[in-house]
């Protein structure tokens, strides 16, 4: 039986660089490239070279294609912390 394989890119890493006045100098983005089985797992991977993230008119990787996922993981993560909060709380005040 042959297995079919599909090629998946995922987010690994964003990078901001300020000058020293506090200005945006630039942005890169580097991806994950796996090499996934027909069950989904992954059977291989490899960094992928960085990418230059367009802002504004800029040439380069389109920033909007991961800025929703950005917001939805921060939100995720806030959720999470709030509740670990809210439960240490009660753990401290019976």
């Amino acid at each position: 039986m042959q297995q079919t394989r599909t090629t998946q890119l995922v987010p690994y890493e964003l990078l901001a660089r300020w000058d020293d006045a506090g200005n945006f100098k630039g942005a890169h983005i580097q991806f994950l490239g796996k090499v996934l089985d027909d069950d989904g797992n992954a059977i291989a991977s490899q960094l992928m070279p960085p990418q230059a993230i367009s802002v504004g008119e800029q040439a380069g990787f389109p920033l909007s294609e991961i800025l929703d996922q950005l917001h939805i993981d921060a939100l995720k993560r806030i959720e999470a912390l709030e509740l670990q909060i809210e439960s240490l709380n009660q753990a401290s005040n019976p």
